[in-house]
């Protein structure tokens, strides 16, 4: 075993760029150790071969094994899996000698010490693994959780093609299968969990893997002695959709803890869902692009519309999947998904390229789109992504990105660290909160367009407002610190600019907002649920609450008042004395605790006591954002390490408010921000001032 790979250049010979000419392997042997033979074919003549998906392995541990003679190290994951390979091509009676198989495998097949090679041979992997007769997707080595997963998953896939079409919702047949109902001893989980642990695996995570599987014509998955072919996995994913995610009741014959776990495990499949939503994508932008095609026949060429529809399918890609993918190379982030997308970028690994380069390219050719073509396309047909989609994935401080060495510009994706996990295992990701677009009109009269000029973004701009008073970090935890600060800020300016009760958008701040599918917009909370969320604060804050007694005169004033004007809100200010008192007596903890019948409905423990689980579930997906008000008294959650003074602004070509930081005579990308209704209660004159007031700014 040795630390780092040997030199293996001596063993290749070159190959014909013209003919599209790759390498394959000959397994010879795998006992005692692994011996390979290549051979030289070309893609041109079609040859028949399987392709291997795999991961390398991080870190990587290193062995060597022969091939055509010489020694190479290879990393210990590619050695397991030509095993297991190995093992299933003797072990199954195929239709072919063994010596006749041949594999392609990247570590081996291509010279990765010869960038130029690479930068060729990497390009081909769409029609590799397009091409290969199966895409052999090896998931590791034999044992749990593996074994377990494969047996159920196989399992269940039988006893599904027993079963007509129409009963395939029946879960009868699961009482054949003690495991599946109740778990094992001590564990109720039992099967399913391995099989969560399985699609689970970083396997699904990586970018590459997922180019590969998703052009794959057959996959097999493979582990130790199992296999099961991707077809059986689809059709038990789609099973489990229906028939246990979508059904409403446990059924008698399976245990309560068991029925728990399976139904609360929405993601169970997610890696195989997400190359279905890819799929499903793509073949909508096709058909779009056909329609379009008949659109513009006159006045753009087929190349322009399809060239057009290649970026538009790249951006989409990293727009569904950063954040979700994860790649050794920074630079993969963009050339991974090519083979998808069909967008023709040369590849360039030389250290001469830096990833910051491939990224600012490829956000050119976006900007090309959208200035040259973009602009012709039919309403209708516009696939709804924003022209500067890409500031979703920027703004991520250097102390925070594993990344910084990529010296990106502030307002460039930084894909690395949103897909890093941060301290908290989760993803670090400052994304667009609002589920309704922010001042999309506000530029209707502007014909300026956003450009990329080397490392500076220009983009017209209106200033709508500034940091003012910055709250605690939102780290997934309610604390005193979080409580205080929103009692102060809601106490001290109880009217919202828009023209409600600060709580009402404090509440929407905290708790996230309400779309009504059915009215197609956002709602508002109600004056009721704001309160509910006040009340909670006031007994969380008291001596008997979580955390140490506030004492403070003062502020015991400002929450009286505070208090009193919600209750003045609601029409009940003959009730704030007796709220008073029993705000004293009510336990969230003590679901036997009784308070006055008049003012039940406010200080209901119970129903303060569900508040609190569900703003600490929301919190917990909270992490890397923080809470803020603006110097007009909005309320909002912004980017974490955003300061007072920032300036929050709209850009045109993004649907959401912006946190930019103004650094000489040019500005740095804080982050994007959530803020209920930042134009609410403004006058049509000051609106149409804002208008007048678009500037051309300078982000780098």
């Amino acid at each position: 075993m040795t630390s780092q790979p040997e030199s293996s250049s001596t063993m290749y010979t070159s190959l014909d760029r013209t003919r599209k000419e790759i390498r394959l392997l000959e397994i010879v042997s795998v006992d005692p150790d692994v011996t390979l033979k290549l051979h030289v074919a070309s893609l041109v003549d079609e040859p028949v071969f399987s392709a291997l998906s795999y991961v390398w392995g991080y870190p990587p541990v290193w062995v060597d094994i022969r091939a055509d003679g010489a020694a190479i190290s290879v990393t210990q994951n590619l050695v397991d899996a030509v095993r297991d390979v190995h093992r299933f091509w003797t072990s199954k009676g195929l239709d072919r000698p063994l010596e006749s198989r041949r594999l392609w495998a990247d570590a081996v097949c291509i010279n990765q010490e010869d960038v130029t090679e690479k930068n060729f041979q990497v390009p081909l992997m769409k029609e590799i693994y397009s091409g290969a007769e199966q895409v052999l997707s090896w998931l590791g080595k034999s044992g749990e959780p593996s074994d377990g997963a494969f047996e159920a998953l196989q399992l269940i896939y039988d006893e599904l093609a027993l079963l007509h079409e129409d009963s395939s919702d029946d879960l009868k047949w699961l009482e054949r299968h003690p495991g599946l109902c109740h778990g094992y001893a001590g564990d109720p989980k039992g099967p399913w969990g391995s099989i969560e642990s399985l699609m689970h695996i970083s396997y699904w995570s990586r970018v590459w893997i997922f180019q590969e599987v998703y052009l794959a014509r057959s996959l097999l998955l493979i582990s130790g002695s199992k296999a099961l072919d991707s077809e059986s996995l689809r059709i038990v994913q789609q099973w489990y959709e229906s028939a246990i995610l979508g059904r409403k009741s446990r059924p008698e014959h399976v245990g309560a803890n068991t029925w728990a776990f399976v139904q609360n495990r929405h993601s169970l499949f997610e890696s195989i869902l997400a190359i279905e939503t890819a799929r499903d994508m793509i073949s909508d932008l096709k058909r779009r692009r056909s329609r379009i095609r008949s659109i513009l026949k006159n006045g753009m060429s087929d190349d322009a519309v399809v060239f057009y529809n290649q970026v538009e399918t790249h951006v989409l890609l990293l727009w569904y999947m950063a954040g979700v993918l994860e790649s050794t190379d920074p630079k993969d982030y963009i050339y991974a998904l090519l083979g998808i997308s069909g967008l023709n970028i040369e590849l360039d690994y030389s250290s001469k390229k830096p990833a910051c380069d491939v990224y600012l390219s490829f956000l050119k050719l976006w900007e090309e789109c959208c200035t040259m073509l973009r602009p012709h396309y039919p309403a209708d047909a516009e696939s709804g992504i924003l022209d500067l989609w890409f500031l979703i994935f920027a703004g991520v401080p250097p102390d925070i990105s594993p990344n910084s060495v990529l010296e990106l510009p502030s307002w460039a994706p930084d894909f690395p660290a949103i897909a890093a996990p941060n301290v908290n295992g989760e993803s670090y990701f400052i994304a667009s909160l609002s589920k309704a677009p922010v001042g999309e009109d506000m530029f209707d009269k502007v014909v300026e367009q956003w450009r990329v000029d080397g490392t500076s973004l220009y983009c017209p701009c209106i200033e709508i407002d500034r940091i003012a008073h910055t709250g605690p970090d939102l780290d997934g935890v309610l604390d005193l610190d979080l409580i205080s600060w929103t009692l102060e800020s809601v106490s001290q300016r109880q009217g919202y600019p828009a023209g409600y009760h600060s709580a009402v958008a404090m509440h929407q701040v905290l708790m996230g907002q309400q779309f009504d599918e059915d009215l197609g917009n956002v709602v508002l909370p109600t004056l009721e649920d704001a309160f509910g969320i006040i009340c909670l604060f006031l007994i969380l804050s008291r001596p008997s609450g979580q955390g140490p007694a506030v004492e403070d005169e003062a502020f015991l004033k400002r929450m009286e008042s505070l208090a009193q004007s919600l209750l003045i809100e609601l029409g009940r200010q003959d009730q704030f004395s007796i709220f008073c008192e029993e705000l004293q007596r009510c336990n969230i903890d003590d679901n036997d605790a009784k308070v006055s019948s008049s003012v039940a409905d406010i200080l209901d423990g119970q129903r303060l006591h569900g508040i609190q689980l569900q703003l600490e579930l929301v919190l917990s997906l909270s992490v890397g954002h923080g809470i803020a008000q603006t110097e007009r008294g909005y309320f909002g959650k912004f980017p974490a390490f955003v300061c007072e003074g920032d300036v929050v602004c709209l850009l045109k070509g993004y649907d959401t408010p912006v946190v930019l930081r103004e650094v000489g005579s040019h500005h740095k990308f804080v982050g994007s921000a959530f803020i209920v209704e930042p134009l609410g209660g403004q006058s049509m004159e000051q609106l149409e001032a804002l208008r007048a007031s678009v500037d051309i700014i300078e982000m780098r």
